[in-house]
């Protein structure tokens, strides 16, 4: 079965998944260009499954609707449906499986280990969530929330994350105070969200900066995870040495700002979201300064 074929039928999820970070899991430039620095197969295996190679024309489906939907020669679906009844109209027999409806559905993708395993994982989502007051709630109920449709509600296939502010800001509680005339701490703890905060990719991280009114910028405390270089006659290998994410459980994590001289009042300050660090960015080709997104913000208007 080919993508082009749900498509034709199911025309709005369609239009949903185009353009959708998994659609464009592929042909996302930053990818392309980590991938052409580490041209590793599981990278591809995830980001294009449906590819046989990098020639293959469908790597620019990325992440499609037969990669979830089709296993075998069964088009799969959580819930009791008789089949397609889209723009298209055609129909369909639909091999029922709750257990797509679960975050464990995602977990192919979303928790898998270095290729050299260590104690952390590459990437840890769903052990995070399994440790998150959400725990609950299934990945789905955030990131593809139900919408209305001409035939009825569906979860919506355009995949919410990074791009969707509101869905941010979300995800972070923060509260900043001064500690005395050169300190500011703020306080970040997990509100609306299932995971650590940031998740997934190892370079995403979290920056927190203020700036005093006389613009005076304190120095800024940077929040993700910490590698080192560890040499083997094959190559290479990063080895995680430390994680100061906004951890799952809900356990605050502090920042300490500090400015050279007094501030001056109000300090303005704000978490942002980016995706990886500048020595990355250089790497990658990435302008740092319109790849992030603030994802909460304040004022301090006195000490104690």
């Amino acid at each position: 079965m080919s993508n082009a074929e749900c498509v034709r039928c199911h025309q709005r999820i369609g239009a949903e998944w185009s353009g959708s970070l998994h659609q464009r899991a592929w042909d996302d430039p930053t990818f392309l260009a980590a991938y052409a620095v580490e041209p590793m197969a599981f990278c591809r295996n995830c980001h294009a499954p449906e590819a046989a190679d990098t020639e293959d024309e469908r790597r620019h489906e990325g992440v499609s609707c037969v990669t979830c939907h089709v296993l075998a020669r069964d088009v799969v679906g959580a819930r009791d449906v008789v089949g397609a009844r889209d723009e298209g109209g055609g129909e369909h027999p639909v091999l029922v499986e709750p257990a797509m409806a679960t975050s464990a559905w995602c977990a192919s993708c979303h928790e898998f280990d270095f290729p050299r395993p260590q104690a952390a994982k590459m990437q840890s989502t769903m052990s995070e969530h399994r440790r998150s007051a959400h725990r609950a709630r299934s990945c789905q109920e955030c990131h593809m929330p139900e919408v209305e449709g001409a035939d009825g509600t569906h979860r919506s296939h355009d995949f919410r994350v990074q791009g969707d502010e509101a869905l941010m800001a979300s995800a972070l509680s923060v509260t900043a105070s001064s500690v005395d005339t050169r300190r500011v701490e703020v306080t970040l703890r997990v509100a609306e969200v299932g995971h650590a905060v940031p998740t997934g990719d190892l370079y995403r991280r979290l920056v927190v900066r203020a700036v005093d009114a006389g613009g005076q910028a304190a120095r800024p405390v940077v929040l993700g995870r910490r590698f080192s270089r560890v040499h083997h006659p094959d190559g290479d290998e990063r080895r995680q040495v430390g994680d100061d994410r906004v951890p799952a459980d809900g356990r605050p994590r502090r920042a300490e700002l500090f400015f050279l001289q007094p501030f001056v009042l109000p300090v303005r300050w704000e978490v942002v979201y980016q995706r990886m660090g500048p020595r990355e960015a250089a790497v990658f080709g990435v302008d740092m300064s319109t790849d992030e997104t603030v994802m909460s913000r304040g004022r301090i208007e006195d000490t104690k």
